[in-house]
């Protein structure tokens, strides 16, 4: 995928995307002609039925895939080709290391040398209440724990460009009410600009600034919704009249295809 600097207005500029896979049972065509953008500092969400191509298109804004058709433009920060760092579904930490090491591998591809970053991981520990399991192994961890940590993980390389791929979607409910209040400090501390995938559609409203909401495959943009709820927001703010009014507005936008999805007739 080629890199193509933008306006500096814009930090991510998505024109006429479209993504087909080829299996043994021919070609699915898993996005078509999305179009969005996001502004330097922004976190937007992308919500959309299961299947409409959310994590693909989010695969392509880390490079990792490339897309058949259409172009990403990168700017707003005075590079064509931002630092991004993505947070997966499944946090990723490496079993053989403790959670100090595992937070600051980022750091050890840049050249930081052993003591340096195990100091920068254990500050940003320290700030998500982790500083006391920084010894311990991933698997003497809640899930929460381990979240926290692939999120202090990204956080510590400094990306310009955070892609959030359903992070908290494994977690129970209250560990995730503790994640998002995180989040939204953290990201309100750091500015970082973030596009966020979530089949919690209450999640994208209370989270984001704005969010798209997509199409049953092939995925397409067929609503952007802007929340003009003021920050800083907490957990609270799910009862709010706007986060709820918004939620539900979603929801009727995608109930047909999710139904459709699941063979119940509307």
């Amino acid at each position: 995928m080629s890199i193509v600097p933008t306006d500096l207005a814009t930090a991510i500029s998505v024109e006429g995307v479209s993504k087909t896979f080829t299996s043994r049972r021919g070609e699915i065509e898993a996005l078509r002609g999305v179009d969005l953008h996001v502004a330097p500092g922004e976190l937007v969400c992308l919500v959309g039925p299961s299947g409409c191509g959310k994590s693909t298109l989010l695969r392509i804004l880390a490079g990792l895939v490339a897309p058949t058709a259409g172009r990403v433009a990168f700017g707003g920060n005075g590079e064509g080709d931002p630092r991004r760092t993505m947070v997966f579904q499944d946090h990723g930490l490496f079993p053989w290391l403790s959670l100090v090491d595992n937070v600051a591998f980022g750091l050890e591809a840049g050249g930081v040398d052993k003591a340096e970053r195990r100091r920068r991981a254990g500050h940003l520990l320290d700030q998500l209440g982790l500083a006391a399991f920084a010894s311990r192994y991933p698997d003497e961890l809640s899930g929460g724990m381990r979240q926290r940590a692939a999120i202090a993980r990204a956080l510590l390389t400094e990306p310009q460009v955070l892609l959030m791929d359903e992070p908290f979607s494994a977690l129970d409910a209250q560990s995730k009410l503790v994640l998002q209040q995180e989040l939204m400090r953290l990201w309100g501390e750091r500015g970082q600009t973030v596009v966020y995938v979530t089949h919690d559609i209450l999640e994208a409203v209370l989270l984001g600034d704005r969010v798209y909401v997509m199409t049953g495959r092939p995925g397409t943009i067929q609503q952007e919704v802007h929340v003009t709820l003021p920050r800083p927001r907490n957990v609270h703010d799910r009862d709010h009249p706007e986060v709820k009014a918004k939620a539900w507005s979603i929801w009727s936008a995608i109930e047909g295809q999710v139904r459709q999805n699941l063979h119940i007739p509307g």
